[in-house]
Parts: structure tokens; C-alpha cells; sequence
């Protein structure tokens, strides 16, 4: 885009043709029943591990998916698999540019359905920590002949330990663990070097719903076990309210009274907004004495926007809330708050306003267009999460091709061009491609026979073989 901006003849980084390589395939094998036998009862995840532990409580120890009576697998040529690392860092520099221009601009900002009291701590999230960032996932699909970005998912954690550990452990549990090399190689790595170069002073706060989530729980175990190997102190919380509490001069600290200065969430940003939201009017109600909640405005000093009882844990009496905690200018977070406007689908309309026909990027607008009616589209909330409140609209008729329900219904929306996913063994193959820090990192995928991945979509092994 540079290239372009500046006058020379490609606008864009050099694409390769990928109609002219081996592509992606899925690949089914009958499996031996005592070869998985024998794996499971030997343990082919280490039960040592706290997050193995979990992560076999929630799923269970099974190496076949209960319906299935053979196993399938996915393999990337080495000439794919590069080709999907410069796409993801090349789309990671462009998420980043975008979402700075969003960040300086009033009428953008108010399209990403983000509570206006909270935008200068948006801003000053960015402004005093824009490189303090940890991982993020990009979901790309294949139609065949191309690769482009569907969004960012650059505030969630979800399939990050599969792809880094798992999918490598079931593959040579399954037999092919000679096949290629898995798709993660390197990914555990980097995120201890990455731990290891992030600018934090004593402990890490791992914050995850400990009632509801079972992926959450192994996944925070997980990201923790990777800071420990950095050489950073962790401490684990499963829950706010009861684990953390507030002192007299308004900082928060935990039960063995460790002040709360840095937190990794597997909460969304958004899910902590809610919260915000919903304690506002009880907060405004209180008439006990109350001390201010800082909130960093962009010209550094703290500006009270809300307040809370000195008296009590919570705004409202109650107890601690994420917004109590997260909402605090001394906290830093991972991922930080200004990664919300990164995961935000509104950043994909302004992606494509900025680089319009970039080979990786979806036609993606605020209001539906003549051209995408034609072209047929997907309408998905600015704030959704796991495919929840998607729809998929064929060209030219309008027919509803598919949709979700969920919990995102009186939001914005955008409109982005649909996509012909490439369809194998009547599965569609949706990659995840794994950054942290600025580089790519790992390669996973999920895959759904119906045309709408979610967050129940299962996660399937990759393999990265010889072209």
C-alpha cells in the first residue's frame, strides 16, 4: 500500500498464486482401535500438567470425536503455510494502522458501539501502551485460489493452547505424528520470549470465569504456564469477587494482599463494557462516602467519571466487579483495551476504506451497498463474538443462506462480501492464524459443515508437509 501511496507500479506485497500450488487438503484415515487405546490409557496429554488436567475434565480424554469412526486431519504445504505467515503479519501492520486512525477520529470511533464515557481511557490505553500487546487470531478462508481475512479476532484467546500443544500431541497419539510437522511448531516458544520482553514488574494476575467456561480455565492455565517459563510471578483467578478485594485507598489487591498492576484476561472487552453498563445506575445511586475510580484522560491527568464506595468492595456495595478492576488506570491489561477496537468487525470497513482491493481483504462496508447485494454478503454485528448473529445473504436474490442466533441483536452492523469457502468432505475449513507479539506464530483451523463457524466449531490438527 506504501508502494502505491508513493507512485510505483505494485501496489501491493508480492501474492503468490496459490491456484498454482498444492492446496489445502483434509485427509481421512481409518483408525486403529487398539493404537488409540493404548495412547489413552498411557495418558497422551501430560496429566502433570494442570492445564492438560483441565483440558481433559472438559473434553475428555478421547482422541476421536464421538460420532466419527475415523480421523481426519488437515495438511499445508510449506509454500501455504508461509504464504498464510506473511498474509497474517502483513493483515496484523494493516489492523494496527487502522486501528490508530480510528482511535484520532470521533465519527469512527462512535460507529464501534463503545460507551463514549470510556473513550479517553480507550485513547490513553493506546497512547501509553500501543506496543504492550500479547496474541491475537486471525480467521482466514480459502476459496480455492485466494486467501482473505474474515476478521480479527485480536482480544481472544480461544483455541490458542490446541493450536500451540494440542494438535501436535493428538497427532502423534493418532500415528502421523511423521507426517510434516504440526502446523504450531515454534508457536510455545515464541509466547515465552514474547513473556520474557514484556515490560511487567511483579505479578501477573491470570483472570478467567472459573464457574461457566471450561476453556477459559485451561486456557488461562496454559498462558500462565508459558509466563512461569518466562520467569514471571503468576497468580491465578477464577474469580473477582471473592479472590480480590478493594483497601481503603481504592486499589485492589489480592487474598495474600499483592497489589493488582498487571492482568491477563480471557474476559472480552466487551463483556467488561456490560458490566460497566450495568452498575452505572446503582453507582449514581449510592450516597455512601465514595472515592473516586481514575480513569487516565489523554493529556495524562486522571479524570473521575466514576465513582465507588470507600466502605465497600464493589461501585453498588455488592462485591468486586471485571469493571472494578480492569477499568483502573494503574492496571495494564493483556490484551489492552484499545485491542477492542482491533477485534471490533467495524475495523474491517475502515481496513477496506483505507486499502481498498487489497488482495487479502473482504469488500466491507457500514451500509449495504448495490455491490454487495449483487456479490451477496454477510452481515455481522460490530461487537459479536463466536459467529453469534451472523447472516449470510445470497447474491442478487436475497435469500438467507444461513444464520445464527445470539445475544447481539440491538447493535451496529456491517456488511462484508461473501465468500466462497472452499468446501472439503462437505466441511468448511475456516484457518486460524495465531500472532503474538508482531509475528505469526501458529496455524490452526476449524471446521463446520454449515456455512457459519462458531465457537462449538470443533478444532482439527494441521500438518505443514513438503510441497
Amino acid at each position: 500500500y506504501q508502494r502505491r501511496v508513493h507512485g510505483t507500479l505494485n501496489p501491493f506485497p508480492m501474492s503468490i498464486d496459490l491456484s498454482l500450488v498444492a492446496p489445502p487438503r483434509r485427509v481421512v484415515m481409518t483408525y486403529d482401535p487398539e493404537v488409540l487405546d493404548k495412547s489413552e490409557r498411557d495418558g497422551w496429554l501430560n496429566l502433570n500438567d494442570e492445564a492438560h488436567v483441565k483440558f481433559v475434565e472438559d473434553w475428555g480424554p478421547g482422541l476421536v470425536r464421538r460420532s466419527d469412526s475415523t480421523l481426519s486431519y488437515y495438511t499445508f504445504t510449506d509454500v501455504v503455510a508461509r504464504e498464510i505467515r506473511r498474509i497474517s503479519e502483513d493483515l496484523h501492520r494493516m489492523c494496527l494502522q487502522a486501528t490508530a486512525r480510528v482511535l484520532q477520529n470521533d465519527d469512527l470511533l462512535a460507529r464501534f458501539d463503545v460507551p463514549s464515557a470510556l473513550w479517553p481511557l480507550l485513547r490513553a490505553s493506546w497512547n501509553t501502551g500501543s506496543e504492550f500487546f500479547l496474541s491475537g487470531r486471525f480467521d482466514l478462508a480459502f476459496d480455492g485460489t485466494s486467501i482473505k481475512m474474515l476478521e480479527y479476532n485480536a482480544d481472544s484467546a480461544a483455541t490458542l493452547m490446541e493450536c500451540s500443544e494440542i494438535q501436535d500431541r493428538w497427532a502423534r497419539a493418532v500415528g502421523i505424528g511423521n507426517v510434516g510437522r504440526s502446523a504450531g511448531d515454534g508457536f510455545h516458544d515464541l509466547l515465552v520470549n514474547t513473556w520474557r520482553q514484556l515490560p511487567i514488574q511483579g505479578v501477573v494476575h491470570f483472570l478467567y470465569d472459573g464457574v461457566e467456561d471450561g476453556e477459559e480455565c485451561f486456557t488461562a492455565l496454559y498462558m500462565k504456564r508459558c509466563a512461569s517459563e518466562a520467569g514471571v510471578q503468576c497468580q491465578v483467578i477464577s474469580n473477582v469477587a471473592e479472590q480480590l478485594k478493594r483497601l481503603e485507598d481504592g486499589s485492589i489487591v489480592d487474598a495474600n494482599n499483592v497489589p493488582v498492576r498487571t492482568v491477563w484476561k480471557t474476559w472480552s472487552w466487551e463483556t467488561v463494557f456490560d458490566v460497566y453498563a450495568a452498575v452505572i445506575p446503582s453507582a449514581a445511586a449510592t450516597t455512601t462516602t465514595t472515592t473516586t475510580l481514575p480513569i487516565q484522560s489523554p493529556d495524562g491527568r486522571r479524570t473521575p467519571t466514576r465513582v465507588a464506595p470507600s466502605n465497600h468492595n464493589r461501585l453498588d456495595g455488592v462485591s468486586l466487579t471485571l469493571a472494578d478492576v480492569l477499568l483502573r488506570s494503574e492496571v495494564k491489561v493483556l490484551e489492552p483495551m484499545w485491542k477492542m477496537i482491533t477485534q471490533n468487525k467495524a475495523l474491517l470497513a475502515v481496513l477496506w476504506d483505507m486499502f481498498p482491493n487489497h488482495p487479502n481483504l473482504l469488500q466491507t462496508q457500514f451500509e449495504l451497498t448495490p455491490d454487495l447485494v449483487s456479490s451477496g454478503y454477510a452481515r455481522k454485528p460490530v461487537s459479536g463474538r463466536c459467529g453469534m448473529n451472523v447472516e449470510l445473504v445470497s447474491p442478487g436474490t436475497g435469500e438467507v443462506l444461513a444464520n445464527t442466533k445470539g445475544a447481539f441483536v440491538n447493535v451496529s452492523f456491517v456488511y462484508q462480501k461473501l465468500m466462497n469457502i472452499a468446501r472439503m468432505d462437505s466441511f468448511h475449513p475456516v484457518i486460524g492464524s495465531w500472532m503474538v507479539g508482531n509475528s505469526a506464530a501458529g496455524i490452526g483451523l476449524r471446521e463446520e459443515r454449515g456455512m457459519i463457524t462458531t465457537g462449538d466449531s470443533p478444532f482439527c490438527c494441521c500438518r505443514v508437509v513438503a510441497e
